[in-house]
């Protein structure tokens, strides 16, 4: 059996994790590992199995492109905003939290730096939203809370 991996080592750390993956890698013939860090954490577990890197394919799914004034337009920026994007599953490890407190800099905010977060919560929104509303930021974050379909990417 061939294994594609993307993730050896979970993110979020829970007892029993080194025994499973180790169970799983001996009932592998070799690997194909999508990133270098993937294939270094591989080698902890099966240091003489093969296993071969190449890289995450890129997404070519998103249809056409726009060009940068349209896509301001449908985000509701201006043209001189800065923005700062956060895109993915939001869970706690990830940072989010240390961003938006981060938005409250003063020089951030004489910048014009915006941001977006593009992503769903895997966790309670209300530490988040608690944040944006005690520091301020509801004007210089604009949230997408929900998996982005492709065609709005």
């Amino acid at each position: 059996m061939l294994a594609l991996t993307d993730n050896v080592i979970p993110h979020e750390k829970r007892p029993g994790d080194e025994a499973f993956t180790r169970y799983f890698v001996r009932s592998c013939h070799g690997f194909l590992t999508m990133s270098k860090t993937v294939l270094n954490d591989l080698a902890r577990f099966a240091p003489n199995r093969y296993a071969a890197y190449s890289p995450h394919p890129l997404y070519e799914t998103y249809g056409p492109a726009v060009s940068k004034t349209e896509a301001r337009s449908r985000l509701g920026l201006g043209p001189n905003d800065r923005l700062v994007l956060f895109f993915g599953l939001i869970r706690q490890y990830k940072g989010l939290d240390i961003l938006l407190e981060a938005m409250d800099n003063p020089s951030l905010k004489e910048m014009n730096v915006k941001l977006l977060v593009a992503g769903e919560f895997y966790e309670d929104k209300a530490p988040y939203f608690e944040i944006i509303s005690r520091r301020g930021l509801k004007d210089r974050v604009i949230l997408h809370d929900r998996i982005i379909a492709n065609e709005d990417v």
